[in-house]
Parts: structure tokens; C-alpha cells; sequence
């Protein structure tokens, strides 16, 4: 209506006119549109940034998490293998004790028992030329 109106108080060429009332509205959507592009575009921008800024928070607690949990697991690693060498250490310690307490009984028991086989050994070497003197009287003639 403000076209009409307009047209009917210029110069007669209705048609003119309201072209360019037409255009002038146009041209004030055209420029409403644009900001509004440049708006959105600014806010996108700026959540971008907020997105990307997040996003490499959560990375680096991530990384930092992973960090601190190879740490620890390294750290529980490295002590169940020292515990281990340790304990492995002082059972052959135990062994070693026991190995040679055993080895000192049997070493105590060897020299009586060797003493003991070589008196065996004795008498029966005495018995064997016994029984060999009879057997060799038994088997001479009479003279």
C-alpha cells in the first residue's frame, strides 16, 4: 500500500515507481539477509573456537590420564619384578643354607659310613681267605 500511495503522489508512472519502492525493500531485505549471513558466519566462528578449545581440553586430559596410568602400571610393573627378584634371591639363599647343612650331615655321615665299608671290606676279605685255606686243605691230599 505505501507503493500506492507513493505512486499517486509522484509523477503518474505508477508502474515506475512501485519498481522502485519494489527495489528499495529489496535492496533493505537484501542487506537484513546479509547480516544475517555475517551473524550466523561470526557465531559459527565463535563456536568453532569454543568447539576446538573443548576438544583440545578433553585431549589433553585424555593424554593426561594416560600418562598418569602408565605411570602407575609402570611403577607396579617394575615393583612385582623387584619383589620377584628379591624373593627369588633369598630362596636361593634358603637353598644354598639348606644345601650345605645337608651336605655337611651327609659329608659327617660318609666318613662313618666309609669307615664302617672299609672294616666290612676287612672281614670279609678275612672270611674269603678263611673259607679259600679251608676249601684249599679240603681239596689237598693227605700226606
Amino acid at each position: 500500500m505505501a507503493a500506492a500511495t507513493k505512486a499517486k503522489n509522484g509523477n503518474g508512472n505508477i508502474a515506475a515507481e512501485a519498481f522502485v519502492d519494489m527495489a528499495a525493500q529489496a535492496s533493505e531485505g537484501a542487506k537484513a539477509a546479509a547480516n544475517n549471513v555475517v551473524e550466523a558466519v561470526n557465531n559459527y566462528g565463535a563456536n568453532s573456537v569454543s568447539y576446538l578449545n573443548a576438544l583440545q581440553n578433553l585431549t589433553q586430559t585424555n593424554l593426561d590420564l594416560y600418562q598418569n596410568y602408565a605411570k602407575v602400571y609402570a611403577d607396579f610393573v617394575t615393583g612385582v619384578y623387584q619383589q620377584s627378584m628379591d624373593q627369588s634371591l633369598a630362596l636361593r639363599e634358603q637353598f644354598g643354607q639348606m644345601f650345605e647343612a645337608h651336605y655337611q650331615k651327609a659329608e659327617g655321615l660318609n666318613a662313618g659310613e666309609q669307615q664302617f665299608l672299609f672294616e666290612a671290606v676287612e672281614r670279609f676279605q678275612a672270611q674269603a681267605k678263611a673259607n679259600s685255606e679251608r676249601v684249599a686243605e679240603f681239596f689237598t691230599p693227605a700226606k
